[in-house]
């Protein structure tokens, strides 16, 4: 999938129209934790599963450490033989991680304790909305301008989770022959039976013009656990072998070579790899790949859907589908994109406010909130996308007050009014405040100085005003020679 390079400073969120409402955090130390009802997540600093601190109280660990976990019955974590499957693989060697190559470079951040850790980032954010636990790393290749972001997403009440990868170059030259492997030694039943061997197979590779589904499977020998790695994208290809993530390149996961097979199955303790192939990420555009974790055989289907998802951009913001997009000026020409869209055929409804109804961009101008859906119809199967415009049209409020002289080496107390969202201040500049985002900052400025006031109201949409504080120098003062009395 293919995108341009957003930016999501909240200035420009504001201006843009686009309200950007900020993630809750829950994160632990550098971990960051997702439980759902039958699945639970680790993650690490380095975007590796498998958290390097303790699960938080409630979870359901079977090592120091959390991985992933799930109740694959859905029948209760202390009930069934075992009670749970996993942790599928943190006992003995932790191995799960990933890579990214470009031309014959490969970087590396893999397993329980980040190492090696090649690609710095952080995790930055952790929210739960519309049933879905959602937990975004951010990190970059410095060397190649390549920014990468990853977001690993858990429906509450699945037995899957999918992790979306988006490429985005940042430089002025293309990328060319950009390979992802995500590799994990799968121990599925180890915690309980005490066996690290697991039975591996390739159930399916994309074959052009008739195949989308790269999976490779495991399977526990005594219960039975299973482990499904897997993507609908004819970029994606599996493989078994081998056993940890530095053991081979990206391309020898692609490829099926040194080490790793693309068909059949084996039975051993070996590691399991999904890898992509990207041969352009244009200057200033991005790529998103996306592949799921199953942990249930019930739930394989499903979740290779879920990896065909489709994000929008709205104004060069980014939304998912089910989201609202807010804007500030009815009538405005709102541009909208189907981010990867471009080899499926699409058909927009209504169509009353579009300017076309097909195609993988349109726009929308309509002095009408409304509810927009497109059914795409492509290789990989059909998608089913929905967005909401929401058209503003309450009054956002800026009034930075009354003009003012001071003298030089004085101060004054601005007054700003944003009306009922009264939190949401932006003075520019900040020179000579005591803080710019309060409504009443105390102002002393060394000379005459315009404030701006920028305001917003439950949308994001901004207000404007100015204020100017006029610095006015010291008087001179003469009070003539002293003078004698007798």
């Amino acid at each position: 999938m293919k995108q341009g390079r957003l930016y999501h400073w909240i200035l420009t969120g504001i201006l843009s129209g686009i309200c950007i409402l900020p993630a809750k955090a829950q994160i632990v130390g550098s971990d960051v934790f997702l439980q759902g009802l039958f699945v639970e997540v680790g993650i690490n600093q380095c975007a590796a599963y498998g958290s390097e601190g303790g699960a938080p109280a409630g979870y359901h660990p079977t090592e120091s450490g959390l991985g992933f976990v799930a109740d694959w019955e859905s029948d209760g974590w202390d009930t069934g033989t075992p009670d749970y499957c996993g942790d599928y693989f943190v006992p003995g060697s932790p191995v799960e991680g990933w890579q990214v190559q470009v031309g014959t470079d490969v970087w590396t951040n893999t397993d329980q304790f980040c190492s090696p850790d090649e690609i710095p980032g952080d995790i930055t954010s952790y929210e739960f909305a519309d049933g879905v636990y959602t937990a975004v790393w951010e990190g970059d290749i410095a060397s190649e301008n390549l920014a990468i972001t990853q977001t690993t997403r858990l429906p509450e009440d699945k037995l899957y989770f999918t992790t979306e990868i988006t490429f985005c170059n940042e430089g002025a030259t293309d990328l060319v022959d950009v390979y992802y492997n995500r590799n994990v030694d799968p121990d599925n039943d180890q915690p309980w039976s005490g066996s690290f061997t697991t039975v591996n197979t390739i159930v399916s590779q994309p074959i052009e013009d008739s195949v989308c589904d790269a999976l490779v499977t495991s399977e526990g020998q005594t219960y039975g656990c299973f482990l499904g790695l897997g993507a609908r994208d004819y970029r994606a290809r599996v493989s078994w072998g081998n056993f940890s993530t530095t053991a081979g390149t990206p391309q020898n996961v692609y490829e099926g070579t040194g080490g790793y097979s693309s068909s059949g199955t084996n039975t051993n303790d070996i590691a399991n790899s999904i890898a992509f192939y990207i041969p352009l990420i244009e200057a200033g555009e991005c790529e998103i790949i996306t592949f799921a974790y199953v942990l249930s055989i019930d739930d394989l289907e499903e979740a290779l859907d879920a990896t065909t998802a489709f994000d929008l951009s709205v104004n060069s913001e980014v939304v998912s589908s089910g989201d609202t997009a807010y804007y500030c000026n009815p009538l405005d020409s709102m541009h909208l994109e189907i981010l990867g869209g471009e080899d499926y055929i699409w058909e927009w409804s209504p169509s009353t406010y579009l300017d076309v109804d097909t195609g993988h961009i349109v726009n929308f101008v309509s002095p009408v909130t409304q509810t927009l859906i497109a059914n795409g119809v492509g290789l990989c199967g059909e998608v089913t996308l929905e967005v909401t415009l929401l058209v503003d049209t309450t009054v956002a409020i800026s009034d930075a007050g009354d003009d003012e002289p001071i003298c030089i080496g004085s101060e004054t107390t601005l007054n700003g009014d944003g009306g009922p969202l009264d939190d949401l201040y932006l003075w520019v500049p900040a020179t000579g405040l005591s803080d710019p985002n309060i409504a009443n900052p105390v102002a002393s400025p060394t000379t005459t100085t315009t404030y701006t006031l920028i305001t917003t109201n439950q949308y994001g949409c901004p207000a404007v005003d100015d204020v100017t504080i006029t610095v006015n120098p010291l008087p001179d003062v003469d009070a003539g020679p002293d003078q004698e009395f007798c």
